[in-house]
């Protein structure tokens, strides 16, 4: 029972996981016609502003305020592939708190390029790869199954071990039943 059910949990972990995959790399959404022309004047008089500040953290204040007023991921991730040509200008000048802030502002395009949906797929990804990882039943389980047979306990969480270790016991039908088969068929038996 302990493998049919860790094989099934560990099939639908993998289903999650396809399905996330396909979102996590999937590409963004076009942008609007009307917002990609808006955006293109601003992201050219943003280059300029940038190249006259009169100071790095003036020019990354600038471009601070654009990253943030730019929503779509789309437009975001033209401002981090230019992202190095932008800040040309400055980072010679920066000191290192300021190339601290150029960093953890690009990591903030690298971000928002993404779009939420794409940062909760690869989430969803992750904890789906750690679950699978995980161990299938927790210790009140294991020291019950301890309880009726210490062998049991031993490979209830990696009964691939067991049958490793006992070759062509997976083919012996124990006729045990679930919980809930037991209470379905006494609840049966009442009516």
């Amino acid at each position: 029972m302990s493998k049919i059910q860790q094989d099934e949990y560990r099939s639908l972990l993998g289903e999650a996981y396809k399905e996330a995959d396909k979102v996590a790399n999937s590409k963004p959404a076009p942008a609007d016609k009307d917002k990609v022309e808006k955006f293109d004047k601003a992201f050219g008089e943003l280059k300029t502003e940038i190249m006259l500040a009169t100071s790095p953290a003036r020019a990354i204040s600038i471009l601070s305020d654009f990253v943030e007023a730019t929503e779509e991921p789309v437009l975001v991730d033209r401002i981090r592939a230019e992202f190095s040509t932008i800040i040309a200008p400055v980072i010679g000048q920066a000191e290192l708190e300021e190339k601290n802030k150029l960093t953890d502002l690009f990591l903030e395009t690298q971000r928002k390029a993404k779009g939420e949906e794409i940062i909760e797929a690869e989430q969803l990804m992750e904890r789906a790869e750690g679950m699978s990882g995980d161990r299938f039943f927790g210790l009140a389980v294991m020291e019950r199954v301890s309880e009726i047979h210490e062998e049991a306990a031993k490979y209830i969480n990696n009964p691939d071990a067991f049958f490793e270790e006992y070759p062509g016991t997976e083919r012996i039908n124990t006729a045990m039943r679930t919980e809930e088969e037991v209470i379905l068929e006494a609840a049966s038996e009442v009516d």
